[in-house]
């Protein structure tokens, strides 16, 4: 009774599919003949279009990754300019205290803000 049932749905479904399939070609067969084409010449049209926007989103993609990582490129080459910077501020501060306690100069306090 259950195997019954299921031959049954399975056919049920096997005719949805033909009818699907056909309704389909039958679609397709009109859009062709509605740009003065063959199905097939239709069908590589399509894939030729798509394989060409999947070159062009490749491409994009590629140009977005560059653009990226000169992007972050920049962004280290300027953190590190910024802490040379930092360093070399720090040693010149080092190289005055060290002048001024040879001289024997007191070190001001600097003003609060």
């Amino acid at each position: 009774m259950k195997n019954q049932k299921a031959k049954a749905k399975a056919k049920s479904m096997a005719a949805v599919h033909v009818r699907l399939g056909v309704d389909l070609v039958e679609e397709l067969d009109a859009l062709a003949a509605g740009a003065g084409k063959t199905r097939a010449e239709l069908i590589r049209d399509a894939l030729a279009g798509h394989c060409q926007a999947s070159k062009t989103s490749e491409q994009a993609e590629q140009r977005h990754a560059a653009i990226v990582q000169i992007l972050e490129e920049q962004e280290r080459r300027r953190i590190s300019e910024k802490l040379q910077r930092d360093e070399d501020s720090a040693t010149i501060y080092q190289a005055i205290e060290g002048l001024a306690d040879l001289l024997g100069i007191e070190r001001q306090q600097e003003p609060k803000r």
